[in-house]
């Protein structure tokens, strides 16, 4: 995911997809494109690398952050999905316990991978932009005085003049 701002000085998300495996991807870019919550609103971008999907997001205040949720809903239900019921017939060289073994085993791994571990530590907040609601940024910069700046002034000559003195002694 990148954010940069176009000539207009409008922002503009990118988000892309990499998978070599073309069931998990499809699964992913499925859930994303159906995301109502947030709408992340996304257009097809183009894209030269078959494992590669890239979209333009619309909505440029949804973040990382609240991408992750649906990221871990994809790999859940494309876990869940491969599966293998208890109905069905077991392959001769596999079984299906094995085959769940190894599923869960990824699943967990990579699931484990996007949320937060015990033993990291706790990731830092998200830093704070123009972007953000509730960003002190949003108000503009704060507002100076003509006496503020004359009583700044004062305290630096005057701590630049004792300097000075103590200097000489």
């Amino acid at each position: 995911m990148t954010i940069f701002f176009n000539t207009h000085n409008e922002p503009v998300r990118q988000l892309a997809i990499f998978c070599p495996h073309v069931a998990l991807q499809t699964t992913i870019c499925e859930v994303l494109e159906r995301s109502h919550s947030p709408p992340l609103k996304l257009t097809p971008a183009s894209s030269t690398h078959p494992n590669l999907h890239a979209y333009l997001q619309g909505n440029t205040q949804v973040s990382r952050k609240k991408l992750l949720p649906l990221l871990q809903e994809a790999l859940s239900a494309y876990f869940d999905s491969m599966k293998i019921p208890s109905g069905q017939p077991e392959t001769a060289d596999v079984s299906r316990e094995q085959v769940d073994k190894e599923l869960d085993r990824a699943s967990n791994s990579l699931i484990s991978g996007l949320s937060q571990d015990e033993e990291d530590p706790p990731l830092p907040p998200t830093p704070m932009n123009s972007l953000v609601d509730e960003c002190p940024l949003d108000q503009g910069l704060p507002k100076l005085s003509a006496e503020a700046v004359f009583e700044k002034c004062s305290q630096i000559s005057l701590s630049q003049s004792t300097t000075a003195s103590l200097s000489k002694k």
